[in-house]
């Protein structure tokens, strides 16, 4: 198959969708043929410039308008599937326009962006901007790609009727120990700071 990921940035600074989104690629293009591109939005510090396999390319894009064009040439090889990660995005919407233009199916993986809280923050901004093509965007998805379960469960309540995958994301366990420390071993105090916002708990 040939895939297209399509994610608004992968700069460090822009939290977890970044690193879950490029660890998943370089994980998948381990483990399969598949022919995978991810383009993106030219940032200064994005987390990587390019996958371990060579054979798989990131497009960064200079300016948003620019995407038609550079799927315009992708588009040659036959794509056979597109995936665009977050929602109220330019970006990811022209992904999804292009893709019903052209009869291809998408994904799309709302990365927690339709949760009752997300949506309550600039919410007049996001009801015109379901209104204007959000919703339809997310209605024409072959599947909507969730995490857990809560989450499967707030876009139902939604009114959303589309198949639903909830594959969470991955843990390589092997960095993490099988077995505990005995209480001879001085135990490690471990400094957990996640992105600064009311979210989050900040």
């Amino acid at each position: 198959m040939k895939i297209i990921h399509v994610i608004n940035s992968i700069d460090i600074s822009t939290g977890g969708p970044a690193r879950s989104v490029t660890h998943l690629i370089n994980k998948v293009i381990k483990k399969s043929t598949n022919i995978i591109f991810l383009i993106t939005n030219k940032t200064i510090d994005p987390i990587i410039t390019d996958f371990t396999n060579k054979k798989k390319s990131i497009f960064f894009l200079n300016r948003t308008r620019d995407l038609t064009k550079t799927l315009d040439k992708l588009n040659d090889l036959k794509i056979d599937l597109f995936h665009g990660h977050g929602i109220w995005q330019l970006l990811v919407h022209k992904m999804a326009r292009f893709a019903r233009k052209n009869n291809i199916p998408y994904i799309i993986t709302p990365r927690g962006m339709l949760e009752p809280w997300s949506l309550s923050q600039k919410k007049l901004k996001k009801i015109i901007a379901l209104f204007l093509f959000q919703k339809k965007d997310i209605e024409k998805a072959a599947v909507i790609h969730v995490t857990g379960e809560m989450e499967r469960l707030q876009i139902r309540n939604l009114g959303f009727k589309n198949p639903i995958a909830v594959i969470p994301n991955g843990v390589n366990l092997n960095e993490y120990p099988s077995t505990y420390p005995t209480k001879s071993i001085k135990p490690k105090k471990i400094l957990f700071l996640s992105r600064l916002h009311k979210k989050k708990g900040n």
